[in-house]
């Protein structure tokens, strides 16, 4: 006589970033809470630790009085998204009892130098979040990908930008910066 298991579904556990500050994850790694999701991010290698540090000098200097350079630290983006984009050109406040959330957020910068891909996917958690204005450095192409206007899981203005020609941000238009490596 067989004996008969009943069917049972696996299941998946979304994981709030407090449930994220809850775990005891290796310190040796860097990882970044997306929609509930655990990544493991890459090593930073010699070029793009080169290309965030050229960049975030560039914004300092024009953008000191008015914005704080975040560099590789949270944004929080709700319940279940805590990303570390490169560079958050974010509201100058005090931010020792919560991260900058969306409404703080100006612009993010991703530099793709091995995470190309990867970087595109999480368009889509920035747009979600309302995020306004999005670039991924792309190296390879020298170009910057830029989005803006996000609507729903993407965003409605997509161009790519040569970085031979001064850029822009959608919040301090009249301040092009002319960034290269």
């Amino acid at each position: 006589m067989a004996l008969l298991e009943p069917q049972t579904h696996s299941r998946r556990y979304k994981l709030t970033v407090d449930d994220f500050y809850r775990l005891d994850l290796p310190h040796d790694k860097n990882y970044e809470l997306l929609e509930g999701v655990i990544y493991e991010m890459p090593a930073i290698g010699p070029l793009h630790a080169t290309l965030v540090r050229k960049f975030q000098d560039v914004f300092y200097k024009h953008f000191r009085d008015r914005a704080i350079i975040s560099t590789q630290n949270p944004v929080l983006l709700g319940k279940y998204s805590l990303p570390q984009p490169d560079i958050a050109l974010i509201r100058d406040a005090d931010y020792s009892h919560e991260h900058p959330q969306v409404e703080d957020t100006y612009l993010v910068i991703e530099v793709a130098v091995t995470t190309l891909e990867d970087d595109r996917e999480k368009l889509a958690v920035y747009a979600k979040a309302g995020i306004p204005e999005v670039w991924i450095v792309n190296p390879k192409t020298y170009r910057i990908e830029v989005y803006r206007e996000p609507e729903g899981r993407s965003y409605k203005v997509h161009f790519d930008h040569d970085l031979e020609r001064p850029i822009a941000s959608l919040a301090f238009p009249d301040d092009p910066l002319k960034l290269n490596w």
